[in-house]
Formats: C-alpha cells, sequence, structure tokens
C-alpha cells in the first residue's frame, strides 16, 4: 500500500530543505579567513557584507557587478544562511 503525504506541502518542504543544503554548502568558515565569519566558499565575502547590502538596497546585480567572482546563488546562500543563523544584536551599555 502506498502512504499518500497528509499534507500538499509536505514534498515542497523536502524540495526547499534540498536547496536549502546546496546552497550552505557555498557558505564555510575558517578561523584563519576574516576571524572565523561565514564566507563565501573560495572567496573573503562575508555573509554579513552581503547582507548588509543587500539590507541598504543593493541589488543583485549591483553587488555581482561589485564582485564578480559572487554568483547570485551565492547570495541566495548568503541569504539561506542568515535566515537559518541570525545575528543576535548586540547591545551597547
Amino acid at each position: 500500500m502506498t502512504e499518500v503525504s497528509s499534507s500538499p506541502n509536505e514534498h515542497r518542504r523536502d524540495v526547499n530543505n534540498d536547496r536549502v543544503d546546496y546552497l550552505l554548502e557555498r557558505i564555510v568558515r575558517n578561523p584563519e579567513i576574516l576571524v572565523g565569519k561565514p564566507t563565501i566558499r573560495g572567496t573573503r565575502i562575508s555573509v554579513e557584507l552581503i547582507m548588509e547590502r543587500l539590507g541598504y538596497g543593493s541589488s543583485v546585480e549591483e553587488i555581482i557587478e561589485d564582485y564578480p567572482h559572487v554568483t547570485a546563488e551565492d547570495i541566495e546562500a548568503c541569504q539561506a544562511y542568515a535566515k537559518l543563523y541570525p545575528v543576535r544584536a548586540r547591545l551597547k551599555g
């Protein structure tokens, strides 16, 4: 007997998880590069830098123009990483 999914989005969620896993392979942490900040594999471009640029209104195309070795998938990977591992606000005082 074939088991039927109880949720119409269950398969979609599995596909999304596969995509996120694929994207996260593009992000690495190495204590010898930017003191261990998460970076795009093969670069010294941090997830933080990409997210700041997006936050300030830069488009994906503008970021790629400024960093030609960064791809749209790299930027998507940064967004996925930031969503899964949000930076906690630092309190000053």
